[in-house]
């Protein structure tokens, strides 16, 4: 099976680069820190123009950013709302179980499907 990879990438000397990557150090003028990502604003993996280009800080960073978009798309507030992955439903944080273990995040189900699982 072949997984199909969207990234524009070549290789150099055994080693793989991406294109987006290669696109934002050039316009920062400088290598990325360790653990930075680059994220397409416009979500097309190919469009690698450095106006579509954000260099966040890790991968925590940026999957938070695409849950806010999920919430926004939703027709919520992403900064005051929370998204429930089972009903797809924008609700206010008071409508989530708070697990002691981990925040609310990306895989919250809301009290009421809670309920109904």
């Amino acid at each position: 099976m072949t997984v199909h990879n969207p990234y524009v990438r070549r290789q150099q000397r055994g080693r793989i680069f991406y294109g987006h990557v290669d696109v934002a150090v050039r316009a920062l003028g400088r290598s990325l820190p360790h653990n930075a990502v680059v994220h397409h604003v416009n979500g097309n993996a190919r469009d690698n123009r450095n106006t579509n280009l954000v260099v966040l800080q890790n991968s925590s960073e940026h999957t938070a950013l695409h849950y806010r978009q999920r919430v926004l798309l939703a027709g919520g507030d992403p900064f005051n709302q929370h998204l429930c992955v089972k009903c797809g439903a924008v609700k206010a944080p008071e409508a989530f179980y708070r697990q002691k273990d981990r925040r609310i995040g990306r895989k919250s189900i809301c009290i009421e499907c809670w309920r109904i699982r």
